[in-house]
Parts: structure tokens; C-alpha cells; sequence
């Protein structure tokens, strides 16, 4: 019996576009890909029958970094989205299929990388209702915009009339256990992203390093805090803020597997309105990834999305 001593694992990523008012997709992308440490470790594990984790979601975002084999994470991800379907009807092949809506993956208004990975994203807020917010000190009132906005139909504004120099949103609605994210279940987290979208109409009027900071936590007393720079945002632009969870300043000990603290902060000179869509925290263990030529993904644009791993013999 002969043995082959080298097999391949080998993936081909095609990405498609439309306009929303149109019917023939457009091939933006054809390209090879990598497959990651961590997924060739997924594989392991499979085979070796300690573990069921396989890839369940497609992600793209806008990082232009090259990829690494040792990478976790996807830069400046945008959007995870589960697949639509996975085809195992070719021999030593599996292609996943995932859809992005017009609404969906709309961040900087452009998609140049993506990736599969093994966990779902978990939703804070879509901007769509925001009643379970509460508004504080400068930020007058919070209302969900039916006009700024970049996923979904809406997002959160905040309008700040300038008095004390801070305004705040705050969440107590329970988003439960999250500690397969932050990698730990109470203290510094490890590992994990939090995703926001950050729109400013008078960037001029916001203050310095902590213009806009974010807490996350378990209680007012337990929490990671995040800080914004002003000179990230320019005035009527969508930003992407993606935050790496390990690098937040601790207060007390939050308790990971208990998140219901979340709070956003507009530090100010003058009034200003300040828009927030799409906050998602997204775990690790990315299986493959791959970059390429950025091309536009707005409102107006769907996308179809090919995964296609192939076995090889040899």
C-alpha cells in the first residue's frame, strides 16, 4: 500500500457583487487562500475526536495587513454572517456559500479581506430600538435615526447639548455570557474584538484622546474601558472603531459570563451629534483568510460569497 506523505489542503475564495436593483452578479474576487494554524489545528481535532468545532460563518471586513499563518483574528472585521449552505457533492471537496444583504457589512463602504471562523458574533445593538438606553448628563436625548445610519434601517444618535462636557448612554439589559470571547470569565480579557461604527457631525466640538470611550462590564463597578481619539473621525464619516477586548483599562472585576453593563461617552466642547451602529463583540479562531483589492460594499450593493477547500493527495 503506498502512502502519500504530503496532502494539501487547498482554498479558492470567489466573492460576488450586485446592485440591489439588478439581477447579474459581478466576480470581484478569485483568489487562493490560507488556511491558519488554528484551522489546521480545527482539522486535528476533528480527527482526532476531541473536539466538533468546524467553520459555521463567513466574515469580511476592511484590514489590509497581509495575513499571517499564526493570525486569530480578522482585521478590521465588519460582519459575520452564517452560511446559506455548505456543498459536500464533489469528492475531496467542501465549498461554503454565504449571502450579505444590501443592509448587511457596511462599514467603511468597502470589503478587503474575509475569512471563516468557528463562532457566532453576539449582537449589543443595532441601533433599530433603542428605548433600553438611558440618556445622562450633556447627552439631551438618545433616539434610534431613521436617516445616519449604515446597517439595518437605523441607528442610536446621541445629541449632546454642551453643559458639564460629557454625555452618556447607558445599557443594563442583560447580554449574558460572553466569556468564550473575552477568553476568561471575570477580570482582563485574553482574547476578542468589540466592533462599533462611529459617526460625528462636528468632530471640531468633540475633547481630545477620550472624545468617545466605551464601557463594558457586569455592573457600574465592573467593567473595561475603551478610549477614541478625535483625530480618528472626520465630520459626516462612518468610522470603524475595532477594539482589541485585552487592552481595555480594568475597573473592578467584571464577570464575563454576566455581561449587562454597557455604556457609551461623548466627551464634548460644544453641542454635537454623535451616531453609534452595529456594537458586536466577535470571538477568535479563525480558520482561513485571505486579502484583495478593495471593492465598494455600500446600501446599494449585495454579496455572494464562495468558500471552496479542496483535499489534495499530493
Amino acid at each position: 500500500m503506498h502512502l502519500y506523505d504530503k496532502q494539501n489542503i487547498k482554498g479558492q475564495l470567489q466573492i460576488f457583487t450586485r446592485k440591489v436593483d439588478t439581477e447579474d452578479w459581478v466576480l470581484k474576487v478569485d483568489k487562493k487562500n490560507m488556511v491558519f494554524n488554528t484551522g489546521l489545528n480545527i482539522i486535528r481535532n476533528l480527527v482526532a475526536g476531541t473536539d466538533t468545532t468546524y467553520p459555521t460563518y463567513c466574515a469580511v471586513g476592511s484590514g489590509v495587513t497581509a495575513i499571517l499563518a499564526t493570525d486569530t483574528y480578522l482585521e478590521e472585521e465588519v460582519w459575520r454572517n452564517t452560511f446559506t449552505s455548505t456543498d459536500v457533492s464533489v469528492s475531496k471537496k467542501v465549498t461554503y456559500e454565504t449571502f450579505f444583504s444590501s443592509v448587511q457589512a457596511n462599514g467603511n463602504d468597502y470589503i478587503s479581506n474575509a475569512g471563516l471562523f468557528t463562532s457566532a458574533p453576539v449582537l449589543i445593538e443595532d441601533g433599530e430600538a433603542v428605548a433600553d438606553w438611558t440618556n445622562t448628563n450633556d447627552c439631551s436625548a438618545v433616539t434610534a435615526d431613521t436617516t445616519i445610519y449604515q446597517n439595518g434601517s437605523k441607528s442610536m444618535k446621541m445629541a449632546l447639548t454642551f453643559a458639564a462636557g460629557n454625555g452618556e448612554v447607558t445599557k443594563t439589559t442583560a447580554i449574558g455570557d460572553i466569556s468564550d470571547i473575552t477568553g476568561v470569565t471575570s477580570g482582563t480579557p485574553t482574547q476578542g474584538r468589540l466592533r462599533l461604527l462611529v459617526y460625528c457631525d462636528n468632530v471640531a466640538n468633540l475633547n481630545g484622546t477620550n472624545a468617545i470611550q466605551y464601557k463594558i462590564g457586569s455592573s457600574a463597578g465592573d467593567y473595561a474601558l475603551y478610549s477614541l481619539d478625535d483625530s480618528e473621525l472626520v465630520d459626516n464619516t462612518w468610522y470603524l472603531w475595532d477594539i482589541d477586548l485585552s487592552a481595555g483599562a480594568i475597573t473592578g472585576t467584571p464577570d464575563w459570563t454576566a455581561v449587562d453593563y454597557n455604556q457609551t461617552i461623548v466627551n464634548c466642547t460644544g453641542n454635537v451629534n454623535v451616531y453609534i451602529d452595529d456594537i458586536q463583540t466577535f470571538g477568535p479562531t479563525i480558520f482561513n483568510a485571505q486579502i484583495f483589492t478593495e471593492f465598494t460594499k455600500d446600501k446599494t450593493t449585495e454579496m455572494l460569497i464562495f468558500w471552496t477547500l479542496e483535499f489534495l493527495d499530493n
